[in-house]
């Protein structure tokens, strides 16, 4: 399940970058919003997941819309091809970055694991937190 949705979440991510359109690029983002979103509701996190909604896609995206079609930008033709190595060092930069990283995370969701109550989902946690 998480990985048809990170799946599409990726693609959709891609084609923000590649959407020669800018309308169709905002379309995209709301939808890479969204996939993020459901992956987040899935593990569990759903306060943060129904927050990623509301703010960025209820919001953001939508006033992203508004100012694209209001200033209604023209597709110009631009020369992309030399922005190509540039992308590659970063991406190889942010790819060796995340696999440096990526042992440590597994710790701290082992720990995170421990953490959680039974079978009480977080969001009832954090109300009984925040209002108890």
């Amino acid at each position: 399940m998480t990985i048809v949705f990170g799946t599409i979440a990726v693609v959709s991510g891609l084609m923000v970058i590649t959407e020669k359109n800018t309308v169709h690029s905002v379309f995209y983002l709301v939808m890479a919003f969204v996939n993020s979103a459901i992956i987040l509701i899935t593990y569990g996190m759903d306060y943060i997941g129904l927050l990623l909604i509301i703010v960025y896609v209820g919001a953001i995206a939508i006033i992203f819309i508004f100012v694209v079609m209001m200033i209604n930008v023209k597709n110009e033709e631009t020369n992309r091809i030399k922005y190509v190595p540039i992308g590659i060092i970063v991406t190889i930069i942010l790819l060796v970055e995340v696999y440096m990283e990526y042992p440590k995370t597994i710790k701290v969701e082992q720990k995170i694991g421990y953490m959680i109550n039974g079978g009480e989902r977080n969001i009832e946690m954090m109300g009984g937190i925040m209002y108890t």
